[in-house]
């Protein structure tokens, strides 16, 4: 695709993409996240998931910004801050009447505070039109829906260290898919680096 300067349009999108780590940066912030909770089984500490899932997406928002501004490649990636606000606003509804009737377990909310995570991913994805993030946004959903479900059945021991006699728990589900996006993150950053 070219316009009347023959600039060939598609390319220069894909050079300033790269330059941005537009598919890297989600990948890696995500499934660290992932795996931070699902090792430490979503307890509140260091900081309640409802604050820590948000602030994956801020922290996409401003390391995206950063680099913007100091190359002055493209503009800054601004949905990832209303991405930030939606995942903010989604989780804390979850907990609330009547939602609080509907999940009935701990693992079903959980799973849903993971799947609110995938659909804005998978969002922001389709926004940008980013095949890669968009699969992950739909593997992290995937995720939290095996979460959801399966969870409450667990009887395993803590986080990813699951008793070898039980399935696979929730956590384990999780923490896993969490290092796959982040192995995936860490291919295209390379790939981003070899394009700039």
């Amino acid at each position: 695709m070219t316009d009347d300067a023959g600039v060939d349009v598609r390319t220069l999108r894909s050079q300033v993409r790269a330059a941005q780590h537009a598919r890297s940066l989600p990948l890696i912030v995500i499934g660290v996240l992932l795996v931070n909770y699902a090792v430490g089984e979503f307890a509140p500490h260091p900081v309640e998931w409802r604050y820590g899932a948000p602030l994956a997406f801020v922290i996409v928002w401003g390391l995206s910004y950063s680099i913007e501004s100091r190359t002055g490649v493209g503009p800054g990636r601004a949905d990832y801050l209303i991405g930030a606000g939606t995942v903010f606003a989604a989780t804390s509804v979850v907990v609330l009447r009547p939602f609080t009737y509907w999940f009935t377990t701990v693992p079903g909310v959980e799973g849903a505070w993971i799947i609110v995570v995938g659909v804005t991913l998978a969002a922001l994805a389709a926004a940008g039109r980013d095949v890669v993030v968009a699969v992950a946004g739909v593997a992290v959903m995937a995720a939290g829906l095996y979460t959801s479900v399966f969870g409450s059945h667990d009887q395993s021991g803590p986080g990813i260290f699951a008793n070898p006699q039980t399935e696979l728990t929730h956590f384990a589900v999780t923490g896993w898919t969490g290092v796959l996006l982040v192995m995936a993150g860490l291919f295209f950053y390379r790939q981003e680096r070899q394009t700039i």
